[in-house]
């Protein structure tokens, strides 16, 4: 509601200007100083603090330039933090203190330099370089160093759990992209796919093979990478081109989805005043269904910005089948809805299939959360003008067709047996 007397209106941010000089966002005092390192590669922050109400303190350290504390100064004003930013320079060593969980940030390549991770620098320049024209659409798949859209793909989630082998997988796919897990499980995740390391370095060069990091490179085996990396440049694939590829990917469901069209706005409501009384659901319910792409756009620049794809289930799908359910449903499967949203996400971004994981030990597998995800990615991704009737048509086979069944390994590996035979 409205009120009757205030100060100003604020402009709001358009749909496709949401990154433009980060503004609107909620930085903190690293936020700012990982920014900065991020957009400016060439300096560091020896130390950043605030010295008095809405006055924040940036030491450069070293001899900088005007004219780039110039341009720090303006990126920071840009931003329309509720203060005003001293720049200076002539700090020394220093290092600003990180939060203490690494799922949850993306520290600046030039911070983590000592990973000596090239493909870090690389990709933190496509992410801020091509940010406006992601979020305009103007930056595709087809642009993203990795995606290759002749090639059929697969995505598997080695992150925390177990899958079947990687043979099967490269037996029926051209790429297969793979999420390792962290290097204390590496030994025990080569002894279980009967593989060596110099394998995962030769199937990278021949391009079967390419990895995507949904976990912090500072938990993975930095050697390993950087063997596939000078194996095959584009066969590692760091978490800012992992949060690339998912705002590419809401980016187009956003432009295409038909209810995206200006000619079907005044119909929205009454649409879901007829689906929430046919279905019996809460009006609201309905109408984030409806509107689930234009929300999760609106969202995702700043998720994905701070944490890449393991922020995606902040405004991921998870969230709409949750909300169908009763609350005591809701608080039981959370977590696995939460937990199992990026790894559906990101397959889905990539147009590549999802291998459920399944964990021999518990019997956990993610597959009814995936399959429940997938299909409602699937709904948005072709509900388009053009496509919205053999989607209906396709629903309704679905309706009467044969379900999932647990993916099998196609057949057994012997220790010993080299992914490079027959490759």
């Amino acid at each position: 509601m409205i009120p009757e007397h205030y100060a100003e209106e604020l402009p709001a941010i358009s749909d496709d200007h949401i990154p433009n000089s980060f503004e609107g966002l909620y930085l903190t005092l690293f936020d700012m100083a990982n920014l900065i390192e991020s957009k400016y590669p060439e300096v560091s922050v020896s130390d950043i603090k605030t010295i008095r109400p809405h006055m924040v303190e940036v030491r450069l350290q070293g001899h900088v330039d005007e004219k780039t504390k110039e341009a720090i100064s303006l990126l920071l004003s840009d931003t329309k933090f509720p203060g005003h930013a001293v720049i200076d320079d002539g700090g020394g060593e220093g290092s600003i203190v990180a939060p203490s969980n690494p799922v949850f940030y993306i520290p600046s390549a030039r911070s983590v330099s000592r990973l000596d991770l090239p493909f870090l620098k690389r990709d933190e320049e496509l992410w801020f370089d091509h940010l406006n024209a992601i979020y305009a659409g103007d930056f595709q798949k087809k642009d993203l160093f990795f995606f290759d859209a002749a090639d059929t793909a697969c995505f598997v989630d080695f992150s925390v759990f177990d899958n079947i082998n990687l043979r099967n997988h490269l037996l029926l796919y051209d790429v297969v992209f793979c999420a390792l897990p962290p290097r204390e499980q590496m030994a025990k995740f080569l002894a279980n796919q009967k593989i060596m390391r110099d394998e995962i370095v030769y199937l990278a060069s021949r391009g079967r093979l390419k990895i995507i990091n949904i976990q912090p490179e500072l938990k993975l085996d930095s050697k390993l990478l950087r063997d596939v990396y000078e194996a095959h440049k584009f066969a590692v694939i760091s978490r800012r081109a992992v949060a690339a590829l998912c705002a590419v990917d809401i980016v187009s469901i956003n432009q295409n989805y038909i209810f995206n069209h200006p000619d079907l706005y005044p119909l929205t409501l009454p649409l879901a005043e007829a689906l929430s009384e046919l279905g019996r659901q809460d009006i609201s319910n309905v109408l984030n269904f409806i509107m689930w792409p234009k929300n999760a756009l609106r969202s995702s620049f700043e998720a994905l910005q701070q944490a890449s794809s393991k922020a995606v289930s902040n405004f991921g799908v998870n969230n709409l089948i949750l909300q169908t359910v009763s609350h005591k449903l809701a608080d039981r499967y959370e977590f696995e809805f939460t937990m199992c949203a990026e790894s559906i996400h990101v397959a889905h971004a990539l147009d590549a299939t999802y291998f459920p994981t399944k964990d021999d030990a518990t019997g956990f597998t993610d597959l009814p959360y995936a399959l429940m995800m997938g299909n409602a990615l699937n709904f948005y991704k072709s509900a388009t003008g053009a496509t919205v009737d053999e989607l209906l048509k396709i629903e309704q086979n679905k309706a009467v067709g044969n379900s999932l069944i647990d993916p099998i390994s196609v057949f057994e590996i012997r220790s010993g047996c080299k992914t490079s035979d027959g490759m």
